[in-house]
């Protein structure tokens, strides 16, 4: 059983970080959010 201390921690490692290039970034967060969003539709 997963608490959601367990559900942000695993979120945290996913989420993408800032290396210096604006576009690979935003291209990053958008297939996070999409990622995200595929995920909460199929549970």
């Amino acid at each position: 059983m997963s608490t959601s201390t367990d559900k942000e921690s695993a979120e945290t490692e996913n989420r993408p970080e800032f290396s210096g290039c604006v576009f690979c970034y935003s291209a990053e967060w958008a297939y996070y959010g999409a990622k995200k969003g595929i995920k909460a539709i199929r549970q």
